[in-house]
């Protein structure tokens, strides 16, 4: 390629993908939760760990920034800013206390994905699934991924936990479905409404006069 040409490309390149990604999705989805074992041996009281997981999920996002709320006992709060890599949760709702994590002292971990285009459709949304098989523990997750939601994968960069930032290099979207089938089980996380809404930036603020608490995992 010409010198020349290249020069004119790149700012080029870089003004479609801003532009690409100035349509990101913002706003607020539902997700329901349940689980059930695939394998009989599996000790697990199955309404006690539903319970203990909760059964929705209320996320708001913007920019790669979310709010989640769960009615479990499982990090029932959880916050994420995306201009940080530091993510904050509580261990009980009504608590004053904030754990927090560095996302960027986790490891990666090695695994093996295929991507299935046009695998489902999820309230109306045509979506490509994602599989992601851990090479060590031969745990499987499965994204069910919609295009037409788009997320900018740059927000996720620092994100290490459960390989998210890799996940999203590779989705660049709105996941609708997640299913983990891991320990005997198989957990489904799935949109039940997805909502387009204007989300101000207090949404993704530290909540005043809270306990903050460092956690390292």
């Amino acid at each position: 390629m010409a010198p020349m040409m290249k020069k004119t490309l790149i700012p080029i390149l870089f003004l479609l993908t801003n532009h690409i990604f100035s349509q990101e999705f913002e706003g607020r989805i539902t997700y329901r939760n349940s689980i059930e074992k695939t394998d009989v041996r599996n000790s697990f009281d199955l309404q006690n760990f539903l319970a203990f997981m909760g059964d929705t999920t209320n996320v708001i996002t913007k920019g790669g920034s979310y709010k989640k709320i769960t009615n479990g006992n499982f990090k029932p709060y959880e916050l994420y800013n995306s201009s940080s890599p530091i993510c904050y949760y509580k261990e009980r709702l009504a608590s004053d206390t904030l754990y927090f994590i560095d996302y960027r002292k986790f490891n990666d971990f090695d695994f093996e994905y295929e991507i299935e285009s046009e695998s489902d459709t999820i309230l109306g949304y045509v979506c490509d699934k994602l599989t992601v098989t851990d090479k060590i523990n031969g745990s499987v997750l499965l994204c069910y991924f919609a295009p037409d939601l788009k997320q900018d994968p740059n927000n996720y960069k620092d994100y290490r936990q459960d390989n998210m930032n890799k996940i999203m290099e590779l989705t660049k979207a709105v996941i609708l479905r997640y299913v983990s089938l891991s320990g005997g089980m198989k957990i489904v996380q799935e949109a039940v409404t997805v909502e387009r809404l204007k989300v101000g930036d207090n949404e993704f603020e530290i909540p005043k006069d809270m306990v903050l608490i460092e956690k390292t995992r």
